[in-house]
C-alpha cells in the first residue's frame, strides 16, 4: 500500500443516523464520497459514551479503566473521593496508555496534532497546535468571542449603550449627528488587563450608516470602518499582564450585523482573540511560519454557542466556519509539509453542540417534539452538516487521496433525551448522601457515595482520602446500592430507567474495569440522562422527569431512535481499502473505537500502542483473504438405552441432562 499520510477528521457527534439521510439527500456530497471510494460504518463508543473517554480511547486503542478517563476526569485512590480532575480530562497527564503518535515516534515518523487531547507532548516527533482544555475552550485563547448590541430581548455578556457623541477629536463629516459606545474585550485569564475601544456611529448618507472603531475618542485613532455585512480586516492588539511589562499580543476581527437607520440599535461580532506570535504550536518557529502563510488562527466552536443561543445569525456563524475549514485544511497542508509528518489528526465540536441544543427538536421521541416547528429545526441541523461535509471536502482537496489514508470519525452519537434520572435525590431519600450548610449542593464529603456519570464509588476508608464508610459496611451498602437501583421504574411507564446496574467485579463484561472505575456501574435506558446537584438549586425533588436537549454519555451506546443513535459514525478510506462495502445496519454495531488504532496500525505496518485493546478491522482491508465460511448444518444424535427411571429437576447445562 502506498500510504504516505494518514488523516484522522474528529467531528464530534457526527450521528449516523442523521448523516445517512443526509447523504440520501444528496446534500453531503464529500461524504457521500468517502463512502464509495471506502467504508462507511456506525462504530461503537466506550462506556461513557462521552467526549474526552472517547477520543482519547480512538487515539490508544485503550477502553477508559485502562487509560483511566472514566469520567470527565479520573478518579484516583488516596484522593478525596470527590476529586476527579476535571480539568485536566483532555490532557496527556491524565491518560495512562500509549498514544499512537508515540509510537509513530519510535519508527521516526512525525505528527500533527490540532484541537486534540494529549497535550502537553509525551515524545519527540510530535507538533501541536491549539492546546484543548474543554470541547469548546482553548487553554491558550486570550479572549472569548462575543456579541455586542443593544438588541431588546437578547442576552449577552456584553451589552452596549448608544449616545450622542461627545469630546471627540477629527470627528469625519457625517449627515447626522454621531453617536458613540463604548466596548471592552475582557480577556479569558485572570492577571491580563482589559481593552477599551470607542464606537463611533455616523451616517454618510441620509441614514445612518457607517461604524468607526477607535482605540480613544479621537478619528485618528482609528482601527476599522465597516458597513452593515461587512468584515473588519484582522486586528492586533496587545493585552497588557498586570504587574508586567510584558503583553500578549492577539488577533481578531469585528463584523457589523446590524445597524439601523436610525442609529438606535446596533449588532457587532467580534470573533476569538487568539494569540499571533506562534505560541499556539509547540513548536513556535512553526506556529509564526503558518500566521504568515494563512494568517490568524480561526476555531468556530465557541462562535457555535453564540449562534445556539439566538445570539449570532447563521450567516456570520457560517461565514467563521468556512474560514475555519479553509484555515485547518491549509494548516494541516502546510505543516505535515514543513515537518515532513505522517499523521494528522483535529477534534471538531460544532455538532455536538447544535445537537445538544436542537436535537429533541427534530425526534419525535422526544417528548418536547412539535411537528409544525420541527421543519425550522430539520434545517438547522442539516445546515450544521453540510457545513461538516464542507469542512472534510477543504481536507480532500488538499491531500492526494491515492497516497492519503482518509479516517472521518466521531466519539459518539446524539440521541434526544425523555426523562432525567435524578441520583442525588435518590440517595438523598436512602440516606447516603448529605445536603451542604446551603442546602443547594451536596457535601461529598460527609456522604457515604459519590455518584460522577455512569459510576458510584463508595467512601471507603482506608482507600478514598478522609473516607467514612467502614470496610465492614462496604459489601452490604454495594449490594443495596445496586438493588436499588434495579428497581427503580419510570412511573409513568412503568420500564426500568437504567439498563444495567453492575458491581465493579461484574463490569468487565460491558467493558469496564481496572482500578480507575467505580464500586458499582451502570448506564441509562435509552432517553434517559443523567443529573447532578443542580436539581437542589432548581428546586426539583422528584427523582424521574420530563427533560428536553440531547445526550450521549448517560445511555447505554447502542441505543437508537429512527432519527438519531448513540453510537458514533465512521468512515475510512483510501489505499488497501475496499470500496462500495455496504455493511448491515446489525453488522457495525460490532466496531467501536478501541479499534481504530490497532487498523491504522497494521495499514502502515507497525507495532499497536501497548495498552491496546482494539482489534484490526481485516475486513475493511484489500488484502484481507476474507472466508465467507458456509458449513453444513447435520443434526447428531445418539439415541442412548436409559435403564433406570429419571427423577425430574430442573435442567441446567446440557451435561446435567443426560
Amino acid at each position: 500500500m502506498n500510504i504516505k499520510k494518514v488523516i484522522i477528521l474528529g467531528l464530534d457527534a457526527l450521528v449516523p443516523n442523521l448523516t445517512e439521510r443526509f447523504i440520501n439527500e444528496g446534500v453531503l456530497p464529500n461524504f457521500k464520497k468517502l463512502a464509495n471510494n471506502g467504508i462507511f460504518t456506525r462504530v461503537r463508543p466506550v462506556i461513557p459514551a462521552q467526549t474526552p473517554a472517547n477520543w482519547q480511547t480512538i487515539v490508544t486503542g485503550a477502553t477508559p479503566g485502562t487509560h483511566s478517563v472514566v469520567v470527565w476526569g479520573t478518579h484516583r485512590e488516596n484522593e478525596e473521593v470527590f476529586k476527579t480532575f476535571g480539568n485536566a480530562a483532555f490532557t496527556s497527564g491524565i491518560c495512562e496508555a500509549e498514544y499512537l503518535w508515540e509510537v509513530l515516534s519510535e519508527y521516526k515518523k512525525k505528527s500533527i496534532i490540532l484541537n486534540y487531547p494529549g497535550y502537553p507532548p509525551t515524545s519527540k516527533n510530535v507538533t501541536f497546535f491549539d492546546f484543548i482544555q474543554h470541547p469548546t475552550h482553548s487553554l491558550i485563547d486570550i479572549a472569548e468571542p462575543t456579541v455586542y448590541h443593544n438588541i431588546p430581548g437578547v442576552h449577552t455578556k456584553d451589552p452596549v449603550y448608544i449616545s450622542p457623541a461627545k469630546d471627540w477629536k477629527n470627528l469625519p463629516i457625517s449627515k447626522k449627528s454621531p453617536f458613540e459606545f463604548k466596548i471592552e474585550i475582557i480577556p479569558t485569564d485572570i492577571g491580563v488587563e482589559k481593552i477599551t475601544y470607542y464606537g463611533l456611529i455616523y451616517a454618510k448618507s441620509s441614514g445612518y450608516d457607517t461604524l468607526i472603531i477607535c482605540k480613544g475618542k479621537d478619528y485618528k485613532e482609528k482601527i476599522t470602518e465597516i458597513k452593515k455585512g461587512e468584515w473588519s480586516g484582522w486586528i492586533n492588539e496587545k493585552f497588557k499582564i498586570t504587574g508586567s511589562k510584558k503583553t500578549k499580543v492577539g488577533s481578531f476581527c469585528f463584523k457589523l450585523i446590524e445597524l439601523t437607520e436610525d442609529g438606535k440599535y446596533l449588532k457587532l461580532y467580534r470573533t476569538d482573540v487568539f494569540p499571533s506570535d506562534g505560541s499556539l504550536c509547540t513548536d513556535r518557529n512553526l506556529g509564526e511560519k503558518i500566521m504568515r502563510k494563512i494568517g490568524p488562527y480561526i476555531n468556530s466552536a465557541q462562535t457555535c454557542h453564540l449562534f445556539e443561543n439566538g445570539i449570532l445569525d447563521w450567516e456570520t456563524f457560517d461565514e467563521v466556519m468556512k474560514k475555519e475549514g479553509e484555515w485547518w485544511s491549509e494548516f494541516a497542508r502546510i505543516s505535515m509539509s514543513e515537518k515532513d509528518a505522517t499523521f494528522f489528526v483535529c477534534h471538531w465540536h460544532n455538532l455536538d453542540s447544535i445537537s445538544h441544543k436542537f436535537i429533541f427538536r427534530i425526534d419525535p421521541e422526544s417528548p418536547f417534539y412539535n411537528t409544525e416547528e420541527a421543519g425550522k429545526y430539520w434545517e438547522i441541523v442539516r445546515n450544521c452538516y453540510k457545513a461538516a461535509d464542507r469542512f472534510v471536502g477543504e481536507f480532500l482537496k488538499k491531500f492526494d487521496e491515492e497516497e492519503t489514508l482518509f479516517i472521518v470519525v466521531s466519539d459518539h452519537g446524539m440521541p434526544a433525551n425523555k426523562k432525567a434520572v435524578s441520583l442525588v435525590n435518590f440517595f438523598l431519600q436512602k440516606g447516603l448522601l448529605v445536603k451542604n450548610q446551603k442546602g443547594d449542593g451536596i457535601d461529598w464529603s460527609k456522604s457515604k457515595i459519590y455518584i460522577d456519570q455512569n459510576h458510584i464509588w463508595i467512601n471507603l476508608k482506608g482507600r478514598e482520602k478522609n473516607g467514612i464508610v467502614d470496610i465492614k459496611e462496604y459489601k452490604k451498602l454495594k449490594e443495596e446500592i445496586i438493588t436499588s437501583m434495579r428497581d427503580l421504574k419510570d412511573p409513568d411507564t412503568g420500564k426500568h430507567v437504567f439498563a444495567f446496574v453492575l458491581s465493579k467485579e461484574d463490569a468487565p463484561v460491558v467493558g469496564l474495569w481496572g482500578k480507575y472505575i467505580g464500586d458499582v456501574v451502570f448506564c441509562y435506558s435509552g432517553g434517559y440522562r443523567w443529573s447532578r446537584e443542580e436539581v437542589l438549586k432548581m428546586g426539583e425533588t422528584r427523582i424521574i422527569f420530563l427533560c428536553d436537549g440531547g445526550n450521549h454519555g448517560p445511555m447505554i451506546p447502542t441505543y437508537e431512535t429512527d432519527v438519531c443513535s448513540v453510537m458514533g459514525t465512521l468512515f475510512i478510506s483510501g489505499p488497501g481499502i475496499r470500496k462500495e462495502v455496504k455493511i448491515p445496519k446489525e453488522e457495525q454495531f460490532k466496531y467501536c473505537t478501541i479499534d481504530i488504532v490497532p487498523t491504522i496500525c497494521k495499514i502502515l505496518n507497525i507495532r499497536v500502542p501497548f495498552q491496546n485493546e482494539g482489534r484490526v478491522i481485516h475486513e475493511f482491508l484489500k488484502e484481507a483473504k476474507i472466508k465467507n465460511l458456509k458449513r453444513n448444518l447435520k443434526p447428531l444424535k445418539r439415541e442412548i438405552r436409559i435403564r433406570e427411571k429419571q427423577v425430574i429437576k430442573l435442567k441446567g447445562d446440557v451435561t446435567d441432562e443426560l
